[in-house]
């Protein structure tokens, strides 16, 4: 049985969510569906491309409890900030999720080979978005052991 009181525990207890996201709009819609979730506004970083993310992660403070990006970005896109990120030892193991418009077959396969943790497709509206992330958050924060 699911323990949604662990579930927000846990979720309250991430440092932050960071997000590498170019287009505002999809800002804007992430934002709105992870505050639905239940994330809290401090909880909630974004960046505006792979240049910025990078930057972010060698001054920050905290880690982030998990890291979202977008393919296509100016500057430095997520494949390639990817691949920098996995040559960090202090952050190879916090989850990384491509969060994209594309579905192509040799993108997703590319993203595992670097080390995405998983894949999805942006929904085309904010109701799927929301589910998306509702799915996600209860992946990397909903479960507190392995099963045996």
């Amino acid at each position: 049985m699911f323990d949604h009181s662990r579930y927000a525990s846990k979720l309250r207890a991430a440092k932050c969510i960071l997000i590498a996201e170019d287009d505002l709009d999809d800002q804007l819609f992430i934002h709105d569906a992870l505050i639905e979730n239940g994330v809290r506004e401090e909880q909630i970083k974004f960046v505006n491309d792979g240049v910025e993310l990078l930057e972010y992660l060698r001054f920050s403070e905290y880690p982030p409890s998990i890291i979202l990006l977008d393919i296509n970005m100016p500057r430095k896109g997520g494949k390639e900030a990817l691949k920098d990120i996995q040559e960090m030892p202090e952050y190879k193991l916090i989850p990384k999720v491509m969060l994209s418009t594309s579905d192509h077959e040799e993108d997703i396969n590319e993203c595992f080979n670097l080390g995405v943790s998983t894949y999805l497709k942006k929904p085309h509206n904010v109701l799927s978005l929301k589910e998306s992330l509702n799915s996600l958050l209860s992946l990397f924060f909903g479960f507190s052991e392995l099963p045996h």
